[in-house]
């Protein structure tokens, strides 16, 4: 018995439900390589010195900004394929200019505060929540409260910008519903 996130949509209290759940599980796994937060971390790096880290946060963000240009030169042509059912031209149009052409001007703030890259899930949509039903008494599953229970499949995770994060769960999950952002 299974029900998708489409069928979940008209109802309101679920979604804010899994809205919450995403909110406290990115910021844990986004925290994962953070030194103030990850007591690995900080030890690992307990010797380091300023110039010297166990992790290079410089040379992430550049592998980062790489995957960044990458995508954005792809944009236009796998929004109108693959996200055609929920955006439209304009905003695919509006999604293509607001990605800058040269991807280092997005991680500029970061780089400058020699903040580290965040782990990502990196394709964290509807497909990847595992959701369950509160009470198994219900027969119809629409008519059942649910819950989200854990995100699967870290396939394409990687280290960089929490805010990537955001973008599949706010068109494909939430279809660009800012109040459940």
């Amino acid at each position: 018995m299974s029900i998708d996130i489409p069928q979940l949509r008209e109802l309101r209290p679920d979604l804010v439900n899994i809205a919450q759940f995403l909110g406290s599980y990115l910021r844990q796994l986004h925290d994962l390589l953070d030194p103030r937060h990850s007591p690995v971390l900080a030890y690992i790096n307990r010797d380091a010195t300023s110039n010297s880290s166990f992790l290079d946060s410089q040379l992430l963000w550049n592998n980062f900004e790489g995957f960044i240009k990458k995508q954005r030169f792809r944009v236009e042509q796998r929004y109108s394929t693959e996200w055609k059912h929920l955006l439209n031209s304009r905003q695919i149009l509006e999604l293509t200019q607001y990605l800058p052409l040269d991807a280092t001007s997005l991680c500029t703030f970061q780089r400058s505060n020699e903040q580290y890259p965040s782990y990502l899930h990196g394709d964290l949509n509807e497909d990847h929540l595992l959701i369950l039903p509160e009470n198994d008494s219900e027969t119809e599953l629409i008519n059942k409260r649910w819950k989200p229970l854990s995100v699967i499949d870290f396939g394409d995770s990687m280290l960089g910008d929490r805010h990537y994060d955001f973008v599949a769960i706010y068109v494909s999950t939430f279809r660009c519903n800012k109040s459940l952002m």
